[in-house]
């Protein structure tokens, strides 16, 4: 036995792995990419020691060339170790393959090249410097997507006999994550994103004060885009992979503060929530909604309503569905009085 270290010429770590070095080979294993003008090249790099255990030589120095059938049609690219799982049905393999992305070339690509340098310390302490090189033909390789090259393709989804989801593995899309509502492509973007992950069922956010959707009941956010409707986009993207959409309703969230008549608070302040000088009680850099008030209630089931018989979701998703703080206006407090004889502000703050 001996020790095979692995170095990386470039930012000088070593790995060190416990080898039988008496004899070995280094060479370039698979080779994949997708064969686009605009897509990614990969490969793994291997040493087989003298007992036929094969190792990935993660520390290796690799470039890739993608080649055209021109004289002049090549461009050059180095290529990075990706740490990955691949998973089969009966295993779980931890791994390093190599992989880059290419920019848009303006020729068809033909051949992939391969070249790695790897420095391998043998059982006298001497370190050699290996080369080696494969080239493989568009004709002979068939494209791979970079999701499974990198062993992030969707495992199937395990459903019942109807064909309901038996496993949620969901994300809820935020509004400051690739901000789905701006254009088609955002939209697009975000749902192919979560694919990647293994998503199968996606919680984007709809309304915080204000409408992440096209409305007739409710402000949009200024962004969202006036040319396509972007939630309409998401949703056939989703469902044409198989995946979910429950956009999340944020109930008692006001909306900015800044941002004016474009919430639905700024077009109804009647329905902030106050402290007892009738000044606006805030959450961060938003407003809240008074959920005592039977008209902001009304509002919010017509607009989720209007979501669920418009909109093919799969759900409905209620957060911020709680009162977040006590509203001391006068008409709170009068109404308090009336029904229940005593002083809200009073009775609120022995609460706490």
């Amino acid at each position: 036995m001996a020790t095979l270290a692995s170095a990386d010429a470039e930012n000088g770590g070593v790995r060190f792995t416990v080898a039988d070095l008496t004899k070995y080979t280094v060479q370039i294993g698979d080779v994949a990419g997708d064969w686009a003008r605009k897509g990614y090249v990969g490969a793994d790099v291997l040493l087989t020691d003298a007992k036929g255990d094969i190792y990935e030589l993660s520390g290796a120095k690799v470039t890739a060339r993608i080649i055209g059938a021109g004289a002049n049609e090549s461009a050059a690219m180095p290529l990075a170790a990706r740490g990955i799982i691949l998973r089969s049905d009966n295993s779980v393999d931890y791994k390093y393959r190599f992989i880059a992305e290419y920019p848009q070339v303006a020729y068809d690509i033909e051949k992939i090249e391969i070249t790695a340098t790897a420095w391998v310390m043998g059982p006298d302490g001497s370190l050699r410097e290996e080369k080696v090189s494969k080239t493989v033909a568009k004709a002979e390789s068939a494209p791979v997507t970079q999701a499974a090259w990198l062993g992030v393709d969707r495992r199937k989804d395990l459903r019942t006999a109807d064909g309901t989801l038996r496993e949620t593995r969901a994300v809820w899309i935020h509004s400051y994550y690739i901000r789905w509502w701006l254009s088609a492509a955002k939209a697009k973007l975000t749902v192919e994103k979560i694919a990647d992950m293994g998503g199968n069922v996606m919680y984007p956010n709809v309304f915080q004060g204000h409408a992440y959707i096209k409305s007739e009941f409710i402000p949009s956010f200024a962004s969202v885009s006036k040319d396509v409707d972007t939630f309409d986009v998401l949703i056939k993207e989703a469902h044409a992979r198989g995946m979910e959409v429950h956009p999340v309703v944020g109930c008692m969230e006001g909306g900015l503060k800044s941002a004016g008549k474009d919430s639905l608070l700024g077009l109804h302040p009647e329905w902030i929530v106050r402290d007892q000088d009738d000044k606006p009680i805030s959450e961060g850099v938003s407003y809240i909604s008074d959920v005592h008030r039977p008209e902001f209630r009304a509002y919010l089931i017509r607009f989720i309503a209007d979501v669920a018989k418009r909109c093919p979701v799969d759900g409905i998703h209620l957060d911020y569905n709680r009162t977040m703080q006590f509203c001391r206006c006068q008409k709170c407090r009068d109404e308090y009085r009336a029904k229940y004889g005593g002083d809200l502000q009073k009775d609120a703050s022995a609460q706490k």
